[in-house]
């Protein structure tokens, strides 16, 4: 007698459960804790940067009407041969002011 190989019979298991609704639901409570904040930062930081941009974009001397210029503003900055010298001044603040508030600030800290 020959032995005939026989296959198993496919298991019928129940299909993985899917997990995305309890990561879906995590999601939206992390969302209902940062939303507080997340609103005023939105509010008082990212709508005064826009707003600046926006007006960066204008010619307005606030008194009269703001009229659009588009990137105008920025080629007079980079072409005015002042820039150059207010950026180094900057440059010279950073460097030589900041580090001496830091240094005459921080021993006070100290316990």
């Amino acid at each position: 007698m020959t032995a005939v190989a026989t296959r198993p019979a496919p298991s019928r298991t129940a299909p993985l459960p899917r997990r995305r609704a309890p990561r879906l639901r995590y999601a939206l409570v992390v969302l209902a804790f940062l939303l507080p904040s997340a609103l005023p930062l939105a509010a008082f930081t990212l709508g005064p940067m826009v707003s600046a941009a926006w007006v960066s974009l204008q010619q307005w001397n606030l008194l009269a009407p703001m009229k659009w210029v588009g990137l105008d503003n920025y080629a007079r900055l980079l072409t005015d041969p002042g820039t150059g010298e207010i950026f180094l001044h900057t440059l010279y603040y950073i460097v030589g002011y900041l580090p001496i508030v830091y240094v005459g600030v921080w021993p006070s800290r100290w316990p």
